[in-house]
């Protein structure tokens, strides 16, 4: 093992990413630079995402994810020596090595990926690398790979909209499947018991994100850059009625902003009150902004709130100059473009609803449970609830614990 990669281990392990000794071990014996042959070695032991392959638009569809995000799932998975894997998003094959390391040679790793040049990259890293034992195909990940099922872990290193059913009736009774799933906007990586013959419910709920999954379940990106020269961006659910022409022209009336007595310690969109806003209001949007900072540069600034029909408001931070910060962080005002007043006022009442409910940060207080979309429902009132094309997934919040 080389110094950089214990000083990464180390760091991880630091940070309270790395809590297992198996995860521990199999990040230490497995060298991530075998599969990244052609990266400089003090950027690979950087914790780092590297992509590796784009399309033709110059997009990235395939990358070494972020060793701190791939420690963060492997614990989620919980994995234990004999057991059966499989992994959706092949990628370079650092990951099924990692976990192959873990299950042993009494278990066993399958990985699939839709590309077959990325199954042949992870197919020569992994036989360079001592690890000939992990089975890998080429094929659509939303089917899984029925051949070799049942598995007591399923693992996807790409991004969702749903959970495919093959996941779920190839996953075997309790076992764990573990995913980033996108409900609406905001990506989170959710690791996933199987609770019955058709149901799973969350184990645990974090945020992060991923490359989409391709093929024939795609994730609907919904993401729509605006007509015009102001070089504006949004992306939102994809079932809301939006006009893009429209909202273009109301981004660029006059603005001016609402107090809502709302305070927050974080600003930033992956905050507690964001994914309150996502998860109780179907038009939740993020609008991205590109903001000149030097002659030949420019800063993307990302916002969010509700987007309808033509209307925008979004959430922003209160300014020094205003100085409306308090001990319990900086007030959130309301962002009203143009005559887009009504969607300002329900955007108003759901933060103030979230601070009611005692300011909840969610990342670690979401209950989801995800049953297929054919199943009726009696729905209490006020129920959280997101409909997918093949799952159903009702979200409780648990209330914040007092210190």
């Amino acid at each position: 093992m080389t110094a950089r990669q214990q000083a990464m281990v180390d760091d991880l392990k630091a940070r309270g990413l790395i809590q297992t000794e198996a995860v521990e071990a199999a990040f230490r014996s497995v060298p991530r630079h075998l599969f990244l042959p052609d990266v400089a070695l003090d950027r690979i032991y950087r914790d780092d995402a590297i992509v590796t392959h784009y399309n033709a638009q110059r997009q990235p569809i395939s990358s070494s994810s972020q060793p701190a995000i791939m420690a963060l799932m492997l614990e989620m998975l919980a994995l234990e020596p004999g057991h059966r894997v499989l992994e959706i998003g092949a990628g370079t094959g650092y990951n099924a090595a990692l976990m192959a390391h873990i299950v042993g040679d009494t278990g066993q790793v399958t990985t699939i990926d839709i590309d077959t040049d990325f199954v042949h990259e992870a197919t020569e890293h992994l036989n360079a690398s001592g690890y000939r034992q992990v089975r890998v195909l080429c094929g659509d990940g939303a089917h899984g790979a029925e051949t070799f099922a049942p598995f007591d872990r399923i693992i996807l290193t790409v991004g969702a909209g749903d959970i495919s059913p093959a996941w779920r009736d190839q996953l075997q009774m309790r076992g764990r499947l573990v995913l980033p799933l996108t409900l609406r906007c905001i990506p989170r990586v959710i690791a996933f018991k199987r609770t019955s013959d058709h149901g799973l419910t969350s184990v645990s709920v974090t945020l992060g994100g991923f490359m989409p999954l391709r093929g024939i379940d795609a994730i609907d990106e919904s993401l729509r850059v605006l007509p015009g020269d102001q070089k504006l961006s949004f992306w939102s659910d994809g079932k809301v009625e939006i006009d893009p022409e429209a909202v273009a022209q109301t981004m660029i009336l006059p603005v001016h902003d609402v107090s809502t007595g709302v305070y927050a310690k974080m600003t930033s969109t992956w905050a507690g009150w964001a994914m309150w806003l996502e998860l109780h209001d179907p038009a939740f949007g993020q609008v991205f902004v590109e903001r000149q900072q030097q002659k030949e540069r420019t800063r993307l600034e990302q916002l969010c709130g509700l987007i309808e029909g033509s209307q925008v408001a979004v959430v922003v931070p209160a300014g020094n100059h205003v100085r409306k910060r308090r001990s319990s962080g900086i007030e959130l005002l309301v962002r009203v473009f143009g005559n887009s007043d009504a969607l300002a006022e329900r955007l108003t009442n759901h933060l103030l609803n979230w601070q009611a409910a005692g300011s909840p940060p969610l990342e670690d207080d979401l209950s989801i449970q995800a049953l297929p979309a054919e199943v009726r429902l009696k729905l209490r009132a006020g129920a959280l609830y997101v409909r997918k094309h093949h799952m159903q997934y009702l979200i409780d919040i648990s209330p914040p614990q007092k210190q």
